[in-house]
């Protein structure tokens, strides 16, 4: 399952790599942006799959997966030069929320008897559902705005192209210059 995990990502990598066209200052594509950023999160979630093969767990995969979900869906922001994200920080506050509320609400494990609810454990519960809801809600805040922050990108950068120009009757090779300045 592994090696399918691995033939899957590799395909997909490349099936939305940029086209090695040159300088950075070429123009953005916004899909490729909410492609990679989509990538970047259904990928990782697939290798957190492969993790479950059968009886035996692949801890490395799996927390190569879970650290997948924290940084993929924010590549297609990468792509535009936008690094560090909105939903990259939610995912690390939510992240940090779910283990909160995971640490106070098993505040029994390893005991041998049964342990009681306590407020602490419900309020740990709590903050462990916001916690993955502001890790989802983050996850789709990325995906859903990597073309924004695309056009952005292209919005604010010269382009310069060679381009025929006419003046009157007469045509001649030339530059152009366009952009926001």
């Amino acid at each position: 399952m592994l090696r399918a995990a691995a033939v899957v990502l590799s395909l997909s990598t490349a099936a939305l790599a940029e086209p090695a066209a040159g300088p950075d200052d070429d123009a953005k594509s916004p899909a490729l942006a909410i492609g990679l950023s989509t990538a970047g999160t259904v990928l990782p979630l697939v290798m957190i799959g492969a993790a479950f093969d059968g009886s035996d767990v692949n801890v490395t995969l799996y927390l190569a997966g879970m650290a997948g979900t924290l940084i993929g869906p924010s590549i297609g922001h990468w792509y535009a030069h936008e690094y560090v994200t909105p939903g990259l920080l939610g995912r690390g506050a939510g992240a940090a929320l779910a283990g909160i509320g995971a640490a106070m609400s098993l505040e029994c494990i390893g005991l041998v008897s049964p342990c009681e609810t306590t407020p602490t454990m419900v309020a740990g519960e709590i903050i462990g559902i916001v916690g993955i809801a502001v890790y989802a809600g983050s996850t789709l805040y990325d995906i859903a705005t990597a073309g924004r922050v695309t056009r952005a990108w292209n919005d604010n950068h010269i382009q310069i192209a060679p381009t025929v120009m006419g003046s009157g009757a007469t045509r001649s090779v030339g530059l152009s210059a366009s952009g926001s300045f």
